[in-house]
């Protein structure tokens, strides 16, 4: 599970502005830590060197300069790499070690990651393009010192990424919640047909009573938002005050309110639905909806951040009432697409059981011809 604080927004522009939560640029350390080479904890793979960069850049007053001149689009489409030749020569350096230190880094990832395919299959011959280009597709390698074609392929692959694991988890999701069901109705089938009536009918009044929940705010409205002033600030409802509230939230104060400290503003919300102890699977699915929801509707340059104007200007719509349709009151998958799954998972099932009877017969032919080979060893003798 990718913790809500290594969440990063998916344009460098964000990494530039914003705090970052990763360790503090290290650029002259020659050994590679063990922290430098894992990944399975991080959002993106590269995510360290990604925001090391914008770091770098934000150290350049010219280059914020820069950036402030661009137009919203421009942003969006990672258009910015060109703000590199406004760069002091000291941000350029800095960045042409990171660079360095980065190359090093992919180049003993790369060795691990063949070393342990040609261990775990001695015979099968790995195609090495393709495993540079999975791990190299965010640098050029061939470009000596960090170049505009660096921070232009960083942006394309970050947003790509960022899209891919998005992608991703909605269909874990998805996946999860079918096999949890066929799961349920595989067990009703041992059950005689009195025992099934009585848990299909307490499967009903789960779910009749999962709806009888607490009213959900519509995400992003103002009584959403007086709410969180309210039961956690603890401040008096009636002085609820927008700005006040943006700067409070804007938790690294760079004038944005990014995913994780949106995320953050909907834990009241989710625990409505879910309790303080619900499925931590849906609970984060719930709050990704939740945040999507208030990007799509607030998030007007498509940034993947909210500002204080787009903030300020989304309270003004009359939200208040539309309520929230959560995880459960919509199908999460047809009848037909659990069908299809159940399918594909009754002949992977079928192809794991014919392997194994395989592998038990190969045993056995192996264990027989020894046999036969020790008894013509002990003739001969």
């Amino acid at each position: 599970m990718i913790k809500l604080k290594q969440c990063l927004p998916w344009l460098l522009l964000a990494a530039a502005i914003s705090m970052v939560y990763s360790a503090p640029v290290d650029i002259n350390e020659d050994e590679l830590t063990d922290e430098d080479l894992a990944d399975s904890h991080l959002l993106l793979e590269y995510q360290r060197y990604y925001s090391q960069v914008g770091e770098i850049l934000t150290d350049d007053p010219k280059v914020m300069e820069e950036l402030d001149k661009l137009s919203n689009q421009e942003i969006i489409d990672g258009n910015v790499s060109h703000i590199l030749k406004f760069a002091h020569k000291t941000v350029r350096d800095k960045l042409d070690e990171l660079k360095t230190r980065e190359i090093k880094r992919l180049r003993k990832v790369i060795s691990n990651s063949v070393k342990a395919d040609r261990e775990a299959n001695p015979t099968h011959v790995g195609n090495m393009a393709n495993i540079i280009k999975e791990y190299t597709g965010h640098v050029e390698f061939m470009a000596p010192g960090f170049q505009q074609e660096d921070l232009q392929l960083l942006l394309a692959k970050a947003k790509q990424d960022i899209d891919r694991i998005d992608k991703m988890r909605k269909e874990e999701f998805k996946k999860g919640a079918m096999e949890k069901e066929i799961q349920r109705r595989k067990e009703l089938l041992n059950l005689t047909s009195n025992e099934r009536k009585v848990q299909e009918e307490k499967f009903a009044e789960e779910k009749l009573k999962e709806g009888k929940h607490e009213k959900v705010n519509h995400p992003g409205s103002k009584k959403q938002f007086q709410e969180v002033w309210e039961k956690t600030d603890h401040l008096e409802k009636d002085y609820f005050n927008p700005k006040v509230f943006f700067t409070i939230h804007d938790v690294n104060g760079d004038g944005f309110l990014d995913m994780h400290e949106m995320e953050a503003l909907l834990i009241l919300e989710v625990e409505k639905i879910y309790g303080k102890d619900g499925n931590p699977v849906e609970i984060k699915e719930e709050l990704s909806r939740m945040r999507e929801h208030i990007y799509n509707q607030s998030d007007k340059n498509k940034d993947n951040l909210i500002s204080k104007k787009e903030f300020l200007e989304s309270l003004v719509e009359d939200q208040d009432e539309e309520g929230w349709e959560d995880l459960r009151d919509n199908p999460i998958y047809t009848e037909d697409e659990l069908n299809a799954y159940k399918k594909k998972m009754e002949v992977l099932q079928e192809q794991v059981k014919a392997n194994v009877k395989r592998l038990k017969q190969e045993r056995k032919n192996k264990n027989m011809a020894e046999k036969v080979d020790d008894n013509v060893v002990k003739m001969e003798v």
